[in-house]
């Protein structure tokens, strides 16, 4: 009997909807490839993405997403998506050339390499490519020679493992993974040890990671073993010096710099123009400059912005206006520029009260993670100082650069007397030798008013640098004085019938409590209890000690004893309500308060007590707003306690420090009014215009238009081009062919008023676009409201014409738009 036949094996085919896996897939293609020929890549990339979980395992999907996202000129998520295509089917020859493109336009040489490598080894001579992947293989061997040749490596593998290990760090680091980046780029130095690029990768890793010590070593290891000469390690070692307190060190270095001849690359130039500004050398800055301006064709924003803080600091403010005007036409447009022509056009000294300019911002000395942890810090309610003093000392052992980022802070922001104060806070509260000696240059200096130069005495005298009865010379209203200092007195409001003594015994046991000696301030405060049975401020100071050892039964029949004596004694609730919001039960936090709103007759010490107790509750809340209101209202009361102000300060600079917070969004609305100030004609042309673009501006316009790659022109001949473009009919029928409903209705009003709008008008019936992020190089694809998005396309203008904010469609555009959207 023949055996009986088997049936097939074949895979199950999953179905979605009554379709397909494989149906779907194709589908999903085809949707983004009609975009893409629709010249809409931004939607196409979003739609590939949205259903990325879906189709993740298909080397075909991954290929799509990266050759458009290369199209978008975004070679990193291009790279990623390669090598995931490459991962699910590594022997397809498509792919290998998709992935070898995609990791040369991203800069990732050895890994373009091993692709190309692999896709010579099954390619055919004649094929159309050939030719062109010999050539390249033939450029990367040259390469991988001089690592050999001139830094040691001991043969090209060796030479190739340590780019290929270069890449990868620099893959890592492109992602903000620090750590890998760190190991990457030490593999690459331990395979070719006096290759100086992956040192300085690894250098800046380390810095990343808040190891600054080490990061220095690896300075010192390129500059001694490797290039002495190398301007990249000589400036991060001007960096690094600075922000681990060896001024002389650093001053060395930028002498090593200054030395260097000029040589015809212009980014390392701009790099040594970087390690002389942190040193302020303007002479030299000023001196390079007009070398540089000569000797270079292509004019640098950089260079302009160094060459006009120089100017500044050397008092032409003429020059210094004018070249920093350039800087911006030349796409160099940020925070420093900004402020800097802000303060020189207020024949100011310096930006903020700063009484010279500076070539740097508070962000260059300090990672932008830091500031997160510095801002919990900040928050952090510390059970007692030594767990606060452990924490600043592990931060600033990593980040010890952190003190001089809040100093330029302090100097160089548009800041207020209240946050001046919380910047002055935050530097006692560092109590590092560095930081108490820039309060103290604060205090004694001119910059600033007099409260804050009283405060920040105040504070040097609270950190103990200055004693009681010490003299020192402030400025006050614009003249020496000579200040005598004297130790804070505290007026008890405690019964007038307590003994003298038990008030004796309670004022001991506060300044024993206050120096860090609970054990003393306990038999001080018993010792006051046995002269008067029922002084509620020494039972309740008892509770305070005994809960901060958890011995909460002691703590709280003291808390009892106190309430029997004054039911409504808020220090007493305090210590309950403490308690409470501990375990997060802040409804009853609130029940324990509740029968005081109705206290018709308030101690002042005691109402004092009661705003603070409120706005630990409205912190516990997150109500930060309340919680201000509160503490002010209790400052107001007694201005002099240093707690509450500390307080205060805490939330003032913790809003300040948050990255999401009002004070960034305050930098982006002064950049963003400068830009709508631009003069721009009451009917302007297309050149009147993209005349009021930067570079940047324009870089932004081509990416959000798919125009093509632009970033490498020079501003005069992108401006040419984009004007050129936008004269194009069936550009210009791509671009209107890419708007949704909305933004067809809004464009379509303004041509109906003539082609030009009053803003207002036209942001109440079609919205405005404040929210978003102003600076259109890096966000124009990211804008998404009707007035962004009509702008990143350059089919909207704004500006200022007559004195009257207006937007405008460009004369040209106007009649070829009307067609095309009647159409």
């Amino acid at each position: 009997m023949s055996p009986k036949k088997r049936r097939p094996i074949v895979p199950a085919i999953r179905k979605e909807g009554g379709m397909s896996r494989n149906a779907l897939l194709e589908q999903t293609l085809a949707r983004a490839q009609a975009l893409i020929e629709e010249g809409r890549l931004p939607e196409a990339l979003d739609l590939l993405e949205e259903n990325l979980p879906r189709f993740d395992r298909s080397p075909k999907y991954h290929a799509v997403m990266a050759s458009t996202a290369m199209a978008l000129g975004d070679f990193h998520t291009a790279a990623v998506h390669a090598r995931a295509a490459l991962d699910r089917q590594p022997a397809d020859a498509e792919l290998q050339m998709l992935a070898t493109i995609v990791y040369l336009g991203a800069g990732y040489l050895s890994i373009a390499h091993r692709t190309r490598t692999a896709w010579l080894r099954t390619a055919q001579s004649d094929h159309a490519a050939y030719a062109m992947m010999r050539e390249l293989e033939e450029e990367y061997r040259l390469g991988q020679e001089e690592l050999v040749t001139d830094y040691g490596a001991s043969n090209l593998k060796q030479a190739e493992n340590a780019g290929y290990a270069l890449d990868e760090g620099q893959w890592a680091a492109d992602e903000g993974r620090w750590a890998e980046a760190a190991r990457h780029a030490r593999q690459a130095t331990t395979l070719v040890p006096r290759w100086p690029l992956p040192r300085n990768n690894l250098s800046l890793a380390l810095f990343m990671l808040g190891r600054p010590v080490e990061a220095a070593r690896e300075v010192e290891f390129v500059l001694s073993e490797c290039e002495p000469d190398n301007v990249h390690a000589l400036t991060n070692g001007v960096r690094l010096s600075i922000a681990l307190g060896n001024r002389a060190q650093a001053e060395a270095y930028g002498d090593r710099l200054e030395a260097l001849p000029i040589t015809d690359n212009l980014e390392s130039e701009i790099k040594r123009l970087e390690g002389l500004g942190l040193l302020d050398r303007d002479a030299a800055i000023d001196r390079f400059c007009r070398r540089l301006d000569r000797d270079f064709k292509d004019a640098s924003g950089a260079l302009y912005l160094y060459w006009g803080i120089a100017a500044a600091s050397l008092g032409q403010r003429r020059q210094a206006i004018s070249r920093l005007e350039r800087a911006i036409e030349l796409g160099e447009s940020n925070l420093i520029v900004d402020d800097s022509l802000n303060a020189l056009r207020a024949k100011k000294p310096g930006r903020g009260i700063a009484t010279r300019y500076s070539y740097t911002h508070y962000s260059d000395w300090i990672p932008l993670d830091a500031f997160a942890e510095l801002t919990e810090i900040i928050k952090r309610d510390f059970r007692d100082a030594h767990s606060e003093a452990r924490a600043w000392k592990d931060f600033l052992t990593r980040f010890p650069m952190a003190p001089l980022a809040v100093q330029k802070m302090l100097y160089e922001e548009q800041a207020g007397r209240d946050e001046r104060q919380a910047f002055l806070d935050v530097l006692r509260r560092m109590a590092t030798p560095e930081s108490l000696e820039m309060l103290r240059a604060f205090a004694l200096g001119q910059e600033g008013d007099t409260p804050d130069r009283m405060q920040a005495l105040y504070l040097l005298q609270e950190a103990g640098v200055y004693a009681p009865g010490e003299t020192v010379e402030l400025w006050v209203d614009g003249k020496p004085q000579t200040i005598k200092l004297i130790t804070a007195e505290i007026s008890s409001t405690g019964e007038p019938d307590y003994p003298e003594a038990a008030l004796e015994a309670l004022d001991e046991g506060v300044t024993h409590y206050g120096n860090g000696r609970p054990e003393l301030a306990e038999r001080s405060y018993l010792r006051a209890l046995e002269l008067a049975p029922n002084m509620k401020e020494a039972l309740v100071n008892l509770a305070l000690i005994y809960d901060a050892r958890d011995d909460t039964t002691r703590a709280d029949a003291f808390v009892s004893q106190a309430l029997a004596v004054d039911p409504n004694y808020v220090p007493a609730l305090s210590v309950q309500v403490h308690r409470l919001l501990a375990r997060n039960e802040i409804e009853a936090a609130r029940d324990v308060l509740r029968p005081l709103t109705e206290t018709p007759h308030w101690e002042p010490y005691n109402f004092k007590a009661y705003q603070v107790v409120l706005a630990r509750i409205a912190l516990a809340e997150e109500h930060v707003s309340d919680a201000l209101k509160y503490l002010r209202s209790a400052s107001e009361i007694d201005p002099t306690d240093v707690g509450i102000s500390n307080m205060i300060a805490q939330l003032e600079l913790a809003e300040m420090f948050d990255l999401s917070g009002s004070r960034f969004a305050e930098m982006d609305e002064r950049y963003r009014t400068r830009r709508q100030r631009a003069p721009l004609a009451a009917d302007p042309t297309l050149a009147d215009c993209f005349g009021l673009l930067t570079k940047g501006d324009m870089v932004g316009v081509a990416r959000a238009t798919v125009i093509r790659s632009v970033t490498g022109m020079r501003k005069q001949a992108l401006y040419d081009y984009m004007v050129q473009v936008y004269a194009n009919p069936v550009f210009l029928a791509g671009l209107v062919g890419q708007l949704n409903p909305a933004e067809r209705a809004a464009l379509q009003d303004v041509l109906d008023h003539g082609g030009v709008m009053d803003w207002q008008a036209f942001a109440a019936v079609h919205g405005h676009d404040l929210e978003e992020s102003p600076y259109m190089e890096y966000w124009s694809t990211a804008w998404s409201t009707v007035m962004g998005r009509l702008r990143a396309r350059a089919l909207l203008f704004e500006g200022t014409a007559d004195g009257a904010l207006i937007v405008a469609v460009p004369r040209e555009l106007r009649a070829p738009l009307a067609a095309l959207l009647a159409g």
